[in-house]
């Protein structure tokens, strides 16, 4: 399961849950290259602080924290698998295929995980591949830039079903 990570309590709560009902299951989190605290944090076993003038640079704005919550990382060290990222690349392709493809909005730090899915060629293998796809509140404007835009990078081999991702209803 792929989530996107900003403070730390989405992947907390998805992370505790899904581990109880599938301890085999393995949960990663998803942020942009551009800040990624809590990928760093993680891998160290420590919070470890991103300034202001790092993550500011990324469009997935709702992404965009200094630090990762304390509680959250303890709940992460234990249950969480890894944190990968994303380029801005992919993240603006995401969102174009995710408009396109299943006629679904999503906002930039809404689309990490469908990156993911879309453009890491070294995740795990997945029986049921599940990446969440999380809030709608993109400015038109950068979606209608996004959408006029050539395509950008290409999605792995076998990432993209013939008629598009397939959202889950709920």
């Amino acid at each position: 399961m792929l989530v996107p990570v900003s403070g730390g309590g989405l992947i907390s709560g998805i992370a505790t849950a899904v581990c109880a009902a599938s301890p085999r299951a393995k949960v990663i989190g998803v942020e942009p290259e551009l800040a990624a605290d809590a990928r760093d944090s993680l891998r160290r076993g420590e919070r470890v602080r991103w300034p202001p003038s790092a993550t500011r640079r990324t469009i997935a704005d709702a992404l965009r924290v200094e630090q990762i919550g304390a509680l959250p990382l303890r709940h992460m060290l234990g249950l969480v698998h890894d944190i990968v990222t994303v380029t801005e690349d992919e993240i603006r392709e995401a969102i174009r295929l995710t408009a396109t493809r299943a006629r679904m909005v999503a906002e930039p730090g809404g689309a990490v995980a469908v990156a993911a899915w879309l453009f890491r060629s070294d995740l795990p293998p997945a029986r049921a591949p599940v990446a969440v796809l999380s809030g709608g509140n993109i400015d038109p404007a950068l979606l209608a830039e996004i959408l006029r835009a050539p395509r950008g990078p290409a999605p792995r081999p076998g990432a993209v079903a013939r008629d598009g991702p397939r959202p889950v209803p709920g």
